[in-house]
């Protein structure tokens, strides 16, 4: 369902006459209305981090470049997002102290490996990913609405864009925030939308899942080792190499 079709069947609700355009027009009340679609998304966005907009970004080294711009619909990562390469088999280590990263580039620290940082719009790696080698993460996506030739925008600007989220949480939005935002009784349509969005956001969180029983390893654990690693305990140098330790808890038994 298109702007112009949602705007057409809430219409009624906000005491418009049936709209035949929102966006590109100039008198006021075409105006409110394109707003209050964008103030809606905005919302929407900002209340839940939604598993439609969970894209994975994916970096190939080239055994040189250690910087990597961010995807162009970058948004945001979880808090506890790994980096997790082709290379090794635990994640990259995180360096969330700028002060650290820094001190680590400027004196050329040998013993930081296997690192990385995000500053600004970058992706930042020490040492640089290796020719072949691909690191892979999760990312949130500010990219909620669909143009017409189908490629994926962050806000509304025109009449056929379409939203990537449910078309009735859009509309109890709008609803919500054209009442709002003029000064109107919205105290009805704010617990319709709220209603809806929780009902959604927990649709989305899916089933809890129960675990039984005591794990064997920690999720976290991690174990050093140099050299070579073979996980079939073969003592040759044809196993996996590690120059820059793998960390490799079940294959080391």
């Amino acid at each position: 369902m298109t702007v112009l079709e949602v705007a057409q069947r809430i219409a009624p609700r906000l005491g418009l006459k049936v709209p035949t355009a929102v966006f590109g027009l100039t008198d006021q009340k075409s105006v409110q209305l394109a707003s209050a679609f964008n103030l809606a998304r905005d919302d929407i966005f900002d209340a839940y981090k939604w598993s439609k907009l969970r894209n994975i970004c994916s970096f190939t080294g080239n055994g040189v470049c250690r910087i990597f711009d961010q995807p162009a619909d970058y948004d945001s990562m979880e808090n506890d997002a790994q980096l997790w390469t082709s290379r090794l088999y635990i994640p990259l280590r995180h360096v969330t102290c700028p002060d650290a990263w820094l001190s680590y580039e400027t004196r050329h620290e040998q013993y930081l490996i296997n690192a990385w940082q995000k500053i600004g719009c970058t992706f930042h790696f020490r040492p640089a990913l290796a020719f072949g080698e691909i690191v892979r993460f999760n990312y949130r996506s500010k990219c909620m609405v669909c143009a017409a030739d189908d490629t994926l925008k962050e806000r509304f600007t025109a009449d056929d864009d379409t939203f990537r989220l449910s078309e009735t949480l859009l509309e109890r939005a709008v609803v919500y925030w054209w009442k709002k935002d003029r000064g109107l009784d919205y105290a009805d349509a704010e617990r319709d939308y709220e209603r809806r969005k929780a009902k959604l956001i927990m649709e989305d969180r899916g089933a809890r899942v129960i675990s039984v029983g005591k794990r064997r390893h920690g999720i976290d654990a991690e174990l050093a080792l140099g050299g070579y690693i073979n996980p079939d305990g073969d003592s040759t140098n044809t196993a996996i190499p590690s120059a820059d330790y793998i960390a490799l808890f079940e294959a080391a038994r």
